[in-house]
């Protein structure tokens, strides 16, 4: 499911956003908002069969995900400033939520370095549109690589919150109401649609 993002903006600004319904984004006047040259981002998460993104923020740790993970090169991704968003249709049980991922570093003053997110239920990506810092998204690849969570590897040392939290907060996809028809890849256009449930107040950072 789409939702617009004013222009070289991360925030959304529609009361409710995260209750969008497909039928609501069919109607002629979403559409037209779709289409005024606003940001565009999807909505991660379970109503949407499981279609997440690994948030990679620092170009430093591309390259150390993606030796752990050589099957995701292939996969849809997203770019903004720096960095990248790596797109993957997720089965059985996997995080519900939007998860900060950190790691160890002495150079910060806080000894602790911010990596990216797990997006899951209660976020979105921007795909599409101007970023804050000027420049545009940008979107590779039609067709998310579709894998079990428990198939994706993170390198040691990075803090996964998931792993902390109590009870675990796993669950597996519910079956998508999306037609058959519809793309399952992050669109370079408004032309598909997901839904969520909204689990917190949320902006892509």
């Amino acid at each position: 499911m789409l939702i617009p993002i004013p222009s070289g903006s991360k925030q959304a600004t529609i009361k409710g956003w995260q209750k969008t319904t497909l039928a609501q984004t069919q109607r002629p006047e979403y559409q037209k908002r779709l289409s005024n040259g606003c940001n565009i981002a999807i909505l991660n998460g379970p109503p949407s069969a499981g279609l997440c993104s690994i948030d990679i923020d620092d170009d430093r740790y591309l390259l150390e995900f993606l030796k752990l993970n050589p099957g995701l090169k292939g996969t849809t991704k997203s770019f903004g400033r720096r960095g990248c968003n790596f797109w993957v249709q997720v089965t059985g049980d996997y995080p519900q939520s939007v998860y900060k991922i950190t790691t160890p570093d002495a150079k910060t003053p806080k000894g602790i370095a911010k990596v990216g997110e797990w997006r899951s239920g209660g976020g979105y990506t921007i795909v599409h549109g101007t970023h804050p810092e000027g420049g545009h998204y940008e979107v590779v690849g039609r067709r998310p690589r579709e894998i079990a969570f428990s198939d994706i590897r993170f390198p040691e040392g990075w803090k996964l919150p998931w792993e902390e939290a109590t009870p675990a907060p796993f669950s597996s996809s519910p079956t998508s109401s999306i037609s058959p028809d519809t793309p399952s890849a992050p669109p370079e256009t408004p032309n598909t649609s997901y839904t969520t449930t909204p689990l917190h107040p949320y902006t892509p950072t």
